[in-house]
Protein backbone atom coordinates (compact mmCIF):
# COMPACT_ATOMS: atom_id res chain seq x y z
CA UNK A 1 0.00 0.00 0.00
CA UNK A 2 3.05 2.23 0.80
CA UNK A 3 4.30 1.61 -2.59
CA UNK A 4 1.01 2.03 -3.93
CA UNK A 5 0.45 5.50 -2.38
CA UNK A 6 3.96 7.32 -4.02
CA UNK A 7 2.65 6.27 -7.20
CA UNK A 8 -1.11 7.74 -6.96
CA UNK A 9 0.45 10.71 -5.21
CA UNK A 10 2.79 11.08 -8.20
CA UNK A 11 -0.43 10.32 -10.78
CA UNK A 12 -2.53 13.13 -8.96
CA UNK A 13 0.12 15.76 -9.29
CA UNK A 14 0.94 14.75 -12.73
CA UNK A 15 3.98 16.79 -12.52
CA UNK A 16 6.96 14.13 -12.66
CA UNK A 17 9.99 15.50 -11.32
CA UNK A 18 8.85 19.18 -11.25
CA UNK A 19 12.44 20.81 -11.04
CA UNK A 20 14.49 17.77 -11.65
CA UNK A 21 13.02 17.70 -15.01
CA UNK A 22 13.29 21.36 -15.29
CA UNK A 23 17.01 21.01 -14.57
CA UNK A 24 17.37 18.46 -17.07
CA UNK A 25 15.50 20.46 -19.51
CA UNK A 26 17.70 23.42 -19.08
CA UNK A 27 20.88 21.18 -19.15
CA UNK A 28 20.11 19.79 -22.68
CA UNK A 29 19.14 24.00 -23.60
CA UNK A 30 22.98 24.25 -23.19
CA UNK A 31 24.17 21.51 -24.81
CA UNK A 32 23.09 23.09 -27.91
CA UNK A 33 25.74 25.85 -27.80
CA UNK A 34 24.36 28.53 -28.07
CA UNK A 35 21.33 29.30 -30.56
CA UNK A 36 24.00 28.64 -33.45
CA UNK A 37 24.74 25.16 -34.65
CA UNK A 38 27.58 25.06 -37.64
CA UNK A 39 25.74 26.24 -40.22
CA UNK A 40 26.88 29.30 -42.28
CA UNK A 41 25.64 32.92 -41.15
CA UNK A 42 25.20 35.98 -43.06
CA UNK A 43 28.28 37.11 -44.11
CA UNK A 44 27.54 40.58 -44.53
CA UNK A 45 27.65 41.37 -41.25
CA UNK A 46 30.02 40.18 -37.67
CA UNK A 47 28.35 37.87 -35.32
CA UNK A 48 26.10 39.26 -32.80
CA UNK A 49 28.56 38.87 -29.67
CA UNK A 50 31.72 40.32 -31.94
CA UNK A 51 29.61 43.67 -32.48
CA UNK A 52 28.96 43.71 -28.90
CA UNK A 53 32.62 43.55 -28.11
CA UNK A 54 33.91 45.96 -30.84
CA UNK A 55 30.63 48.83 -29.49
CA UNK A 56 31.97 48.65 -26.67
CA UNK A 57 35.24 49.07 -25.22
CA UNK A 58 33.98 48.68 -21.16
CA UNK A 59 31.65 45.74 -20.26
CA UNK A 60 28.25 46.57 -21.71
CA UNK A 61 25.06 46.94 -19.83
CA UNK A 62 22.43 44.63 -20.36
CA UNK A 63 20.36 47.43 -21.28
CA UNK A 64 23.69 48.60 -24.07
CA UNK A 65 23.44 44.90 -25.33
CA UNK A 66 20.03 44.89 -25.95
CA UNK A 67 19.97 47.81 -27.77
CA UNK A 68 22.91 46.19 -30.12
CA UNK A 69 20.75 43.38 -30.33
CA UNK A 70 17.75 45.20 -31.66
CA UNK A 71 19.61 47.05 -34.08
CA UNK A 72 21.27 44.01 -35.88
CA UNK A 73 17.69 42.69 -35.98
CA UNK A 74 16.99 45.54 -37.93
CA UNK A 75 19.81 45.61 -39.56
CA UNK A 76 19.51 42.37 -40.58
CA UNK A 77 15.86 41.72 -41.03
CA UNK A 78 16.22 38.27 -43.37
CA UNK A 79 18.53 36.87 -40.85
CA UNK A 80 16.85 34.31 -38.18
CA UNK A 81 20.22 34.19 -35.78
CA UNK A 82 19.87 37.83 -35.19
CA UNK A 83 16.16 37.39 -34.22
CA UNK A 84 16.70 34.56 -31.86
CA UNK A 85 19.82 35.89 -30.41
CA UNK A 86 17.43 38.61 -29.33
CA UNK A 87 14.74 36.36 -27.79
CA UNK A 88 17.57 34.19 -25.70
CA UNK A 89 18.86 36.89 -24.49
CA UNK A 90 15.86 38.52 -23.41
CA UNK A 91 15.13 34.73 -21.88
CA UNK A 92 18.47 34.91 -19.96
CA UNK A 93 17.86 37.97 -18.79
CA UNK A 94 14.54 36.40 -17.36
CA UNK A 95 12.49 38.35 -19.65
CA UNK A 96 10.13 34.92 -20.42
CA UNK A 97 7.34 36.84 -21.75
CA UNK A 98 9.32 38.84 -23.99
CA UNK A 99 11.05 35.75 -24.84
CA UNK A 100 8.36 33.89 -25.27
CA UNK A 101 6.90 36.78 -28.24
CA UNK A 102 9.91 37.35 -29.78
CA UNK A 103 10.56 33.31 -30.29
CA UNK A 104 6.79 33.17 -31.35
CA UNK A 105 7.64 35.92 -33.84
CA UNK A 106 10.61 34.84 -34.98
CA UNK A 107 9.31 31.21 -35.58
CA UNK A 108 6.27 33.22 -37.69
CA UNK A 109 8.79 35.18 -39.48
CA UNK A 110 10.78 31.85 -40.30
CA UNK A 111 8.91 29.01 -40.40
CA UNK A 112 11.60 26.62 -42.03
CA UNK A 113 14.05 27.86 -39.10
CA UNK A 114 14.16 24.87 -36.15
CA UNK A 115 15.63 26.84 -33.79
CA UNK A 116 13.04 29.21 -33.25
CA UNK A 117 10.51 26.29 -31.91
CA UNK A 118 13.03 24.74 -30.26
CA UNK A 119 14.08 26.99 -28.18
CA UNK A 120 10.04 28.35 -27.77
CA UNK A 121 9.51 24.58 -26.99
CA UNK A 122 12.38 24.49 -24.48
CA UNK A 123 11.23 27.75 -22.73
CA UNK A 124 7.91 26.47 -22.20
CA UNK A 125 9.15 22.89 -20.74
CA UNK A 126 11.49 25.37 -18.13
CA UNK A 127 8.31 26.88 -16.82
CA UNK A 128 6.48 23.89 -17.11
CA UNK A 129 4.15 24.18 -19.33
CA UNK A 130 4.26 20.86 -20.74
CA UNK A 131 1.49 20.79 -22.92
CA UNK A 132 2.52 24.01 -24.87
CA UNK A 133 5.57 22.58 -25.46
CA UNK A 134 4.54 19.65 -27.72
CA UNK A 135 3.66 21.87 -30.40
CA UNK A 136 7.08 23.98 -31.17
CA UNK A 137 9.16 20.58 -30.12
CA UNK A 138 6.88 19.34 -33.19
CA UNK A 139 7.65 21.43 -35.48
CA UNK A 140 11.18 21.33 -34.37
CA UNK A 141 11.73 17.52 -34.50
CA UNK A 142 10.17 17.51 -37.97
CA UNK A 143 12.62 20.64 -39.56
CA UNK A 144 15.67 19.04 -37.98
CA UNK A 145 15.10 14.96 -38.02
CA UNK A 146 18.70 14.49 -37.35
CA UNK A 147 19.86 16.14 -34.32
CA UNK A 148 19.30 13.90 -31.52
CA UNK A 149 18.56 17.10 -28.97
CA UNK A 150 15.99 18.21 -30.96
CA UNK A 151 14.40 14.66 -30.70
CA UNK A 152 14.92 13.82 -27.28
CA UNK A 153 13.46 17.12 -26.42
CA UNK A 154 10.62 16.77 -28.63
CA UNK A 155 10.28 12.80 -26.31
CA UNK A 156 10.33 14.55 -23.57
CA UNK A 157 7.66 17.61 -24.01
CA UNK A 158 5.31 14.61 -25.65
CA UNK A 159 5.89 12.68 -22.29
CA UNK A 160 5.25 15.21 -19.98
CA UNK A 161 2.11 15.90 -21.47
CA UNK A 162 0.85 12.19 -21.27
CA UNK A 163 1.50 11.62 -25.05
CA UNK A 164 3.62 7.91 -24.53
CA UNK A 165 3.61 6.87 -27.76
CA UNK A 166 4.64 10.15 -29.62
CA UNK A 167 7.31 10.41 -26.59
CA UNK A 168 9.01 6.90 -27.59
CA UNK A 169 9.23 7.51 -30.92
CA UNK A 170 11.12 10.49 -30.71
CA UNK A 171 13.38 8.46 -27.94
CA UNK A 172 14.15 5.97 -30.42
CA UNK A 173 15.13 8.06 -33.11
CA UNK A 174 17.26 10.18 -31.38
CA UNK A 175 18.41 6.79 -30.11
CA UNK A 176 19.11 5.64 -33.62
CA UNK A 177 21.01 9.05 -33.98
CA UNK A 178 23.49 8.69 -31.35
CA UNK A 179 23.53 5.99 -29.08
CA UNK A 180 25.87 7.00 -26.83
CA UNK A 181 23.63 10.16 -25.56
CA UNK A 182 22.91 9.41 -22.33
CA UNK A 183 19.15 11.43 -22.82
CA UNK A 184 17.40 8.98 -24.78
CA UNK A 185 17.87 6.29 -21.69
CA UNK A 186 16.48 8.63 -19.51
CA UNK A 187 13.61 9.26 -21.61
CA UNK A 188 13.45 5.55 -22.08
CA UNK A 189 13.13 4.88 -18.31
CA UNK A 190 10.67 7.69 -17.65
CA UNK A 191 8.38 6.23 -19.98
CA UNK A 192 8.84 2.67 -19.05
CA UNK A 193 8.28 3.88 -15.25
CA UNK A 194 4.88 2.40 -14.67
CA UNK A 195 4.02 -1.15 -12.88
CA UNK A 196 4.78 -3.92 -14.97
CA UNK A 197 7.90 -2.15 -16.94
CA UNK A 198 9.93 -1.22 -13.84
CA UNK A 199 12.20 -3.42 -14.26
CA UNK A 200 13.21 -2.26 -18.03
CA UNK A 201 13.32 1.24 -16.67
CA UNK A 202 16.03 0.35 -13.98
CA UNK A 203 17.81 -0.58 -16.83
CA UNK A 204 17.32 1.89 -19.28
CA UNK A 205 18.70 4.33 -15.74
CA UNK A 206 21.97 1.87 -15.67
CA UNK A 207 22.49 2.86 -19.54
CA UNK A 208 21.80 6.24 -18.51
CA UNK A 209 23.96 6.24 -15.52
CA UNK A 210 26.86 5.24 -17.24
CA UNK A 211 26.84 7.55 -19.98
CA UNK A 212 25.76 10.52 -18.41
CA UNK A 213 28.60 13.22 -16.66
CA UNK A 214 25.97 14.69 -14.29
CA UNK A 215 23.78 11.16 -13.39
CA UNK A 216 21.74 12.49 -10.31
CA UNK A 217 18.15 12.27 -11.85
CA UNK A 218 19.23 8.40 -12.76
CA UNK A 219 20.48 7.76 -8.97
CA UNK A 220 16.84 9.74 -7.99
CA UNK A 221 14.60 7.90 -10.22
CA UNK A 222 15.86 4.64 -9.17
CA UNK A 223 15.05 5.41 -5.65
CA UNK A 224 11.72 6.52 -6.69
CA UNK A 225 10.81 3.23 -8.49
CA UNK A 226 12.58 1.36 -5.45
CA UNK A 227 9.86 3.57 -3.14
CA UNK A 228 7.12 2.49 -5.11
CA UNK A 229 7.90 -1.18 -4.54
CA UNK A 230 8.17 -0.29 -0.56
CA UNK A 231 11.92 -1.59 -1.17
CA UNK A 232 12.83 0.95 1.59
CA UNK A 233 16.21 0.18 1.71
CA UNK A 234 17.48 0.39 -1.92
CA UNK A 235 14.87 3.24 -2.18
CA UNK A 236 17.32 4.99 0.86
CA UNK A 237 20.52 4.52 -0.58
CA UNK A 238 19.52 5.77 -4.14
CA UNK A 239 17.96 8.99 -3.49
CA UNK A 240 20.85 9.82 -0.81
CA UNK A 241 23.49 8.62 -3.63
CA UNK A 242 21.30 11.61 -5.66
CA UNK A 243 21.92 13.69 -3.22
CA UNK A 244 25.44 13.53 -2.39
CA UNK A 245 25.72 14.08 -6.27
CA UNK A 246 23.15 17.38 -5.87
CA UNK A 247 22.75 18.47 -1.90
CA UNK A 248 20.78 21.49 -2.82
CA UNK A 249 18.08 19.94 -5.19
CA UNK A 250 14.98 20.23 -3.09
CA UNK A 251 12.90 17.46 -4.71
CA UNK A 252 16.09 15.02 -3.56
CA UNK A 253 15.42 15.94 0.15
CA UNK A 254 11.75 15.65 -0.02
CA UNK A 255 11.84 12.33 -1.70
CA UNK A 256 13.90 11.62 0.98
CA UNK A 257 11.40 12.71 3.37
CA UNK A 258 8.54 10.25 2.24
CA UNK A 259 10.77 7.74 2.04
CA UNK A 260 11.87 7.58 5.77
CA UNK A 261 7.79 9.18 6.50
CA UNK A 262 5.95 6.41 4.67
CA UNK A 263 8.49 3.31 3.97
CA UNK A 264 9.51 3.07 7.79
CA UNK A 265 6.11 2.76 9.26
CA UNK A 266 7.01 5.27 12.30
CA UNK A 267 10.48 4.14 13.25
CA UNK A 268 11.91 7.62 11.37
CA UNK A 269 9.09 10.11 11.42
CA UNK A 270 11.60 12.61 13.22
CA UNK A 271 14.27 11.92 9.90
CA UNK A 272 11.79 12.62 7.77
CA UNK A 273 10.45 15.68 8.88
CA UNK A 274 14.15 17.10 9.10
CA UNK A 275 14.48 16.33 5.27
CA UNK A 276 11.27 18.17 4.55
CA UNK A 277 12.51 21.00 6.78
CA UNK A 278 15.82 21.10 4.48
CA UNK A 279 13.83 21.03 1.41
CA UNK A 280 12.02 23.88 2.83
CA UNK A 281 15.32 25.72 3.30
CA UNK A 282 16.50 25.18 -0.28
CA UNK A 283 12.95 25.67 -2.02
CA UNK A 284 10.33 27.79 0.42
CA UNK A 285 7.65 27.53 -1.78
CA UNK A 286 7.98 24.05 -3.06
CA UNK A 287 3.97 22.97 -3.10
CA UNK A 288 4.88 18.70 -3.08
CA UNK A 289 7.55 19.29 0.39
CA UNK A 290 4.33 21.39 2.19
CA UNK A 291 2.12 18.60 0.92
CA UNK A 292 4.27 15.65 2.36
CA UNK A 293 5.41 17.87 5.64
CA UNK A 294 1.89 19.19 6.28
CA UNK A 295 0.19 15.56 5.72
CA UNK A 296 3.11 14.03 7.98
CA UNK A 297 2.24 16.58 11.17
CA UNK A 298 -1.39 16.11 10.40
CA UNK A 299 -0.93 12.41 10.56
CA UNK A 300 1.67 12.68 14.01
CA UNK A 301 -1.22 14.95 15.57
CA UNK A 302 0.27 18.39 15.09
CA UNK A 303 -2.46 19.82 13.70
CA UNK A 304 -1.50 23.34 14.11
CA UNK A 305 1.94 23.02 12.55
CA UNK A 306 0.36 21.08 9.50
CA UNK A 307 -2.29 23.79 9.01
CA UNK A 308 -0.28 26.53 7.07
CA UNK A 309 1.87 24.10 5.41
CA UNK A 310 -0.95 22.36 3.62
CA UNK A 311 -2.72 25.60 2.81
CA UNK A 312 0.83 26.92 1.59
CA UNK A 313 0.42 23.25 -0.85
CA UNK A 314 -3.31 24.04 -2.36
CA UNK A 315 -1.79 27.68 -2.67
CA UNK A 316 1.43 27.08 -4.71
CA UNK A 317 -0.58 24.55 -6.70
CA UNK A 318 -3.37 26.39 -7.62
CA UNK A 319 -5.74 24.60 -5.83
CA UNK A 320 -5.55 21.49 -8.68
CA UNK A 321 -4.97 19.21 -5.50
CA UNK A 322 -8.48 18.24 -5.05
CA UNK A 323 -7.62 15.58 -2.38
CA UNK A 324 -5.24 17.66 -0.27
CA UNK A 325 -9.18 19.67 1.02
CA UNK A 326 -9.90 16.38 3.24
CA UNK A 327 -6.62 16.30 5.01
CA UNK A 328 -6.66 20.02 5.27
CA UNK A 329 -10.39 20.07 6.25
CA UNK A 330 -9.65 17.63 9.20
CA UNK A 331 -6.55 19.47 10.39
CA UNK A 332 -8.65 22.50 10.72
CA UNK A 333 -11.57 20.58 12.33
CA UNK A 334 -8.87 19.04 14.87
CA UNK A 335 -7.64 22.17 15.52
CA UNK A 336 -10.98 23.73 16.45
CA UNK A 337 -11.77 25.89 13.51
CA UNK A 338 -14.53 24.14 12.37
CA UNK A 339 -16.24 26.94 10.13
CA UNK A 340 -13.01 26.83 8.18
CA UNK A 341 -12.76 23.24 8.17
CA UNK A 342 -16.48 22.23 7.33
CA UNK A 343 -15.48 24.98 3.94
CA UNK A 344 -12.70 23.07 3.12
CA UNK A 345 -14.60 19.75 3.17
CA UNK A 346 -17.11 21.08 1.21
CA UNK A 347 -13.84 22.17 -1.66
CA UNK A 348 -13.37 18.05 -1.39
CA UNK A 349 -17.00 17.09 -1.74
CA UNK A 350 -16.54 19.62 -5.16
CA UNK A 351 -13.39 17.59 -6.37
CA UNK A 352 -15.62 14.39 -6.01
CA UNK A 353 -17.98 15.59 -8.32
CA UNK A 354 -15.27 16.98 -10.32
CA UNK A 355 -13.93 13.44 -10.56
CA UNK A 356 -17.35 12.10 -11.38
CA UNK A 357 -18.12 14.51 -13.89
CA UNK A 358 -14.70 14.50 -15.64
CA UNK A 359 -15.04 11.22 -16.02
CA UNK A 360 -17.88 10.85 -17.91
CA UNK A 361 -17.27 13.36 -20.07
CA UNK A 362 -13.78 12.11 -20.92
CA UNK A 363 -15.88 8.65 -22.15
CA UNK A 364 -18.16 10.74 -24.17
CA UNK A 365 -14.93 12.13 -26.11
CA UNK A 366 -13.90 8.83 -26.43
CA UNK A 367 -17.16 7.94 -28.20
CA UNK A 368 -16.79 11.06 -30.36
CA UNK A 369 -13.77 12.02 -30.25
CA UNK A 370 -13.92 15.02 -32.93
CA UNK A 371 -17.56 16.19 -31.70
CA UNK A 372 -16.46 20.18 -31.02
CA UNK A 373 -19.54 20.66 -28.40
CA UNK A 374 -17.66 18.03 -26.43
CA UNK A 375 -14.50 19.23 -26.22
CA UNK A 376 -16.46 22.81 -25.02
CA UNK A 377 -18.64 20.94 -22.49
CA UNK A 378 -15.04 19.50 -20.97
CA UNK A 379 -12.97 22.36 -20.73
CA UNK A 380 -15.84 24.64 -19.15
CA UNK A 381 -16.55 21.78 -16.52
CA UNK A 382 -12.90 22.13 -15.65
CA UNK A 383 -13.41 25.79 -15.65
CA UNK A 384 -16.24 25.48 -13.46
CA UNK A 385 -14.32 23.03 -10.81
CA UNK A 386 -11.53 25.36 -10.86
CA UNK A 387 -9.12 22.76 -12.19
CA UNK A 388 -6.82 24.90 -14.54
CA UNK A 389 -3.93 22.28 -14.97
CA UNK A 390 -6.53 19.71 -16.53
CA UNK A 391 -8.75 23.01 -18.23
CA UNK A 392 -4.88 23.62 -20.01
CA UNK A 393 -4.40 20.51 -21.21
CA UNK A 394 -8.17 19.53 -22.47
CA UNK A 395 -7.75 22.87 -24.29
CA UNK A 396 -4.86 21.62 -26.07
CA UNK A 397 -6.54 18.07 -26.80
CA UNK A 398 -9.44 20.47 -28.58
CA UNK A 399 -7.05 22.58 -30.60
CA UNK A 400 -5.09 19.18 -31.59
CA UNK A 401 -8.63 17.34 -32.26
CA UNK A 402 -10.45 19.90 -33.72
CA UNK A 403 -8.94 22.73 -34.68
CA UNK A 404 -9.69 26.60 -32.88
CA UNK A 405 -12.78 28.27 -33.00
CA UNK A 406 -14.14 31.13 -31.68
CA UNK A 407 -15.41 29.81 -28.15
CA UNK A 408 -11.74 27.94 -27.84
CA UNK A 409 -10.61 31.54 -28.08
CA UNK A 410 -12.91 32.68 -25.43
CA UNK A 411 -12.48 29.54 -23.50
CA UNK A 412 -8.58 30.80 -23.54
CA UNK A 413 -8.87 34.24 -22.78
CA UNK A 414 -11.18 32.81 -19.49
CA UNK A 415 -8.73 30.37 -18.27
CA UNK A 416 -5.70 33.47 -18.98
CA UNK A 417 -7.30 35.40 -16.41
CA UNK A 418 -8.61 32.79 -13.56
CA UNK A 419 -5.32 30.87 -13.80
CA UNK A 420 -2.24 32.84 -15.19
CA UNK A 421 0.64 30.10 -14.93
CA UNK A 422 -1.53 27.57 -16.53
CA UNK A 423 0.16 27.14 -19.32
CA UNK A 424 -0.79 29.68 -22.15
CA UNK A 425 0.77 31.24 -24.52
CA UNK A 426 1.14 35.08 -24.16
CA UNK A 427 0.64 35.28 -27.83
CA UNK A 428 -2.74 33.35 -28.89
CA UNK A 429 -0.97 32.44 -31.91
CA UNK A 430 1.50 30.52 -30.43
CA UNK A 431 -1.02 27.73 -29.73
CA UNK A 432 -2.83 27.74 -33.66
CA UNK A 433 -5.71 30.92 -31.66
Amino acid sequence: MIGMRFHMHDRLRQKDLRRGTALCSLLLFLCVGGCRPSQPRTPARPATAEAVHSESKAPATPQEVRAILERAARDAPDDPYAHLELALFERQAGNLQRAEQLLIACWKRFPNFARAPFHLGMLYLMQERNVLAVPPLRAAARLDPKDPIVQVNAGFACQRAGMKREALAYARVALQLDPQRPDPYLLLARLHDTQGTADEALRYLDQYIARSPTPATGYYLKGRIHARRSEADKAELWVKRAIEAEPNNANFWTTLGRIYTELYADTRTEEGLRCFQRALELSPDNPDTHRYYGLTLKRTGRYAEAIPHLEQALKESGGDIGPLYFDYGQALLQAGRTQEGQAALARYREYREYTRGIQALNRALLEKPRDRARHHARIRFCLKHRQYGPAAVALQQALEMVGPDATLRALMEELRRAAPAAGLPANSSGSGL
